[in-house]
């Protein structure tokens, strides 16, 4: 059986670039290790692999985790870099994150290195240990959120969702496992959960020094029950790792989640994150679950409070794009955002003909003052810069300055 984790439905406040860019980084090493650029591979690995029994090598505590053994080593690498790097950055941001990767990297390379100076001479290589520590990281930080599995079964393929908690535990025995069965020699188990162990060490390290808010959802949180209440108010319906009947007893069997307790859990987390005041991570997350079902909205009024928040923070394509959707899902009271739509197209993207066509066919007579007077100026203004000859540029700027 063959699997890989490609996905996660953990908040994301940060988009990923330190991730791809370590994924970028590994694949384009790759293939110039094996197409040749550098020498031969074979020589390669051996100047640039960890070294075991043969001294401290500083520079191989770096170069070798970006080496790997073959198509398939790589390809489970970055699928396992790319899930669980999309939650440790979504939640401490590229800078952070980097730093983060890189300490585990380094210092597991080193102890490694370190412990094996009187051993056997031999060579590992590979980003294993490094993303074991990123794997035991996310364990700590969100273990209650899903992470999608892709499977390879004889001939049956397909997306599971499993909690991080339990894919993570499942990973980490069946390291030990394996190290058991070898005896706990030097194997790439045994530096896996080395990997691990740091991981979880510095992901600790964050929630204790407050360098990280996971928003009372991580381990240490939910074991305590500090999750169950927000404020004061009712808790917030997700998905428990351990299902539980009405009389409290746990479920025998355990079932999917079933589309409208996952469309409940979104807009959870989106009013959630709008009463933090965090408008980007918001508008990712309701991203995310018109995504997962092209049915799925908000409420007129959560939709209005994305949209300021938006505004307010300068994500001003993002908040035209909720004003063009709330226009498409509630056209019967949509005057009032129309207006506002066609005032981002023109003031901020300088798209008069647009704008001209949001409001097309509002009526002036029929708006209360205040809207009319908007829709008046706006329709005097945005028509002679037309009558101009103004050519359009869509999509300009993206962020207000």
């Amino acid at each position: 059986m063959l699997f890989a984790p490609v996905s996660t439905d953990a908040p994301i406040y940060y988009r990923p670039w330190g991730t791809i860019s370590l994924i970028v980084v590994n694949v384009v090493v790759f293939l110039l290790v094996q197409g040749g650029a550098f020498g031969r591979p074979d020589e390669i690995y051996l100047q640039y692999g960890l070294w075991h029994g043969a001294g401290l090598r500083p520079v191989q505590w770096i170069t070798s985790n970006f080496l790997h053994g073959g198509i398939v080593h790589l390809l489970l690498n970055m699928l396992f870099l790319w899930a669980f790097g999309l939650v440790v950055e979504g939640k401490i941001g590229p800078g952070p994150f980097l730093a983060t990767y890189f300490t585990i990297a380094v210092v597991e390379s080193a102890v490694q290195q370190l412990c094996l100076m009187w051993v056997t001479p031999g060579v590992s290589f590979g980003a294993s240990s490094a993303i074991f520590g990123l794997m035991a990281m996310a364990l700590i930080w969100a273990p209650r959120n899903d992470i999608t599995v892709g499977y390879t079964w004889i001939m049956r393929t397909g997306l599971i969702d499993i909690p991080i908690l339990q894919f993570s535990l499942w990973m980490i025995v069946l390291q030990v496992l394996l190290a058991f069965t070898f005896r706990f020699h030097v194997t790439s188990e045994i530096l896996h959960l080395g990997g691990a162990l740091l991981g979880a060490a510095i992901a600790w390290q964050f929630l204790r020094r407050g360098w990280v808010d996971c928003e009372n959802w991580d381990i240490f949180s939910v074991m305590k029950g500090r999750h169950l209440t927000i404020d004061g108010e009712a808790p917030a319906p997700v998905r428990s790792t351990r299902r539980l009947t009405r009389d409290g007893k746990p479920a025998r069997k355990k079932k999917r989640i079933d589309p409208l307790t996952r469309k409940v859990k979104h807009l959870t987390r989106l009013r959630g994150l709008l009463h933090d005041g965090k408008p980007r991570a918001a508008f990712d997350e309701w991203t995310a679950a018109r995504h997962f079902s092209e049915d799925w909205t908000t409420f007129e009024s959560d939709m209005v409070n994305l949209s300021a928040q938006l505004q307010q923070a300068g994500y001003v394509s993002e908040a035209l794009e909720v004003h063009l959707h709330f226009i498409e899902r509630f056209p019967g009271s949509a005057d009032r955002v129309r207006i506002e739509a066609a005032e981002l197209m023109f003031r901020h993207q300088k798209r008069p003909h647009a704008a001209m066509r949001v409001v097309e066919g509002l009526d002036v007579e029929s708006l209360p003052q205040d809207l009319a007077g908007r829709l008046q100026r706006l329709r005097d203004t945005a028509g002679k810069l037309i009558d101009s000859g103004h050519i359009e540029i869509e999509g300009l700027p993206s962020r207000a300055e």
